[in-house]
């Protein structure tokens, strides 16, 4: 299992919400880039999608900046570095998907992701990360 590669958080070991700024800009920019979206939707119910997406993303990237996130003692010790990794992969997987329920589909589960990050569990966080990369390469 990839968390057997990690060292295990120690007491006090916490993802300090200035270290995760840069996953932050991600989430609020990302909400952004579905505003062309909103507009050119096709109808009601997928224009009140993506914006329910969009308060999503914006509600995820608050709840990272807010306060530090401790890290479970004895699971494995996430950083900012194994959070922007799996930003950066979401990044490049998103951009090249250009039908909009697929793309919100995708944006549902990094929001699943950061779902896990915002509990601490290095653990949780690891599976969550490797299922997020799963899921996004599908096509």
């Amino acid at each position: 299992m990839a968390t057997l590669l990690l060292d295990n958080a120690a007491p006090g070991d916490a993802l300090a919400p200035e270290d995760l700024q840069h996953a932050f800009d991600w989430l609020t920019d990302l909400a952004r880039s579905l505003d062309p979206l909103v507009e050119q939707a096709p109808d009601v119910a997928t224009a009140q999608a993506i914006a329910r997406v969009q308060e999503n993303l914006r509600q995820r990237a608050r709840a990272l900046v807010e306060r530090q996130i401790d890290l479970i003692a004895g699971a494995a010790r996430v950083t900012a570095t194994h959070i922007d990794a799996a930003v950066a992969f979401a990044d490049e997987t998103l951009r090249r998907v250009t039908e909009v329920r697929r793309k919100l589909e995708k944006i549902r589960k990094v929001l699943d992701f950061f779902g896990a990050v915002l509990t601490g569990d290095g653990n949780r966080i690891v599976d969550a990360a490797a299922k997020l990369k799963q899921q996004l390469a599908q096509g």
